[in-house]
C-alpha cells in the first residue's frame, strides 16, 4: 500500500532543503582547510514504493590526505551552542539505532550544528563504542525510538 508523502511527512521537502544548509556549511568548513569534498546528489522521492532508491548514504565524502571518509551531518535548529560547554545536555545524538546497524559503511563522524550554522560538535565513529543507546520520544515521527548518544567529553566543537 502506497503513503503519499504529504500525508505522512508533509515537511519533508522543506527539512531536506534546511539540513542541505548544514551540509553545505561542513563542507565550507572542511573545504577551507584543503579537504577535497564531493556531495552525491539529493533525490526527493514522491512515495513510500521508491524509499529504497533514495536511501541515504552519507551526506559528503571527504578527501583528506589521500584518504577518503564519509560524513554525516545533523541540525539542530532549536539548540544555540559555540562550544562543548555550551551544549545544554551531557550526551548528545548520533543516530538512529536501527540506521547506525544497517549501514554497510559506517561514517568516519557525524558533525552536529548549532542553530545558525556557525559551528557543530564533532562525534567520531572512533568512539562508537561508548555509545548509548537510549529510548527517547521522536515529535516529529509521534512514536518511541531507539537512539545512540555519545558522552559529550569524547567530542570536539568546530568553529566554522
Amino acid at each position: 500500500m502506497s503513503h503519499s508523502l504529504d500525508t505522512r511527512d508533509p515537511t519533508f521537502v522543506e527539512d531536506l532543503l534546511k539540513s542541505d544548509k548544514a551540509v553545505w556549511s561542513v563542507a565550507r568548513h572542511l573545504r577551507l582547510r584543503g579537504a577535497t569534498i564531493t556531495l552525491p546528489p539529493i533525490t526527493i522521492r514522491g512515495d513510500d514504493e521508491d524509499i529504497s532508491d533514495c536511501s541515504d548514504h552519507g551526506d559528503m565524502t571527504v578527501t583528506w590526505r589521500g584518504r577518503d571518509y564519509l560524513v554525516e551531518v545533523k541540525h539542530r535548529p532549536d539548540l544555540t551552542f559555540r562550544r562543548l560547554s555550551d551544549f545544554p545536555y551531557p550526551t548528545i545524538i548520533v543516530d538512529t539505532q536501527h540506521h547506525w546497524e544497517a549501514l554497510e559503511v559506517k561514517p568516519h563522524s557525524y558533525y552536529v550544528c548549532n542553530a545558525d550554522l556557525t559551528g557543530a560538535v564533532v562525534v567520531t565513529s572512533a568512539t562508537a563504542d561508548r555509545w548509548v543507546p537510549v529510548e527517547k520520544w521522536d515529535t516529529k515521527r509521534n512514536r518511541a525510538r531507539k537512539f545512540l548518544e555519545c558522552p559529550l567529553i569524547l567530542c570536539q566543537y568546530r568553529e566554522f
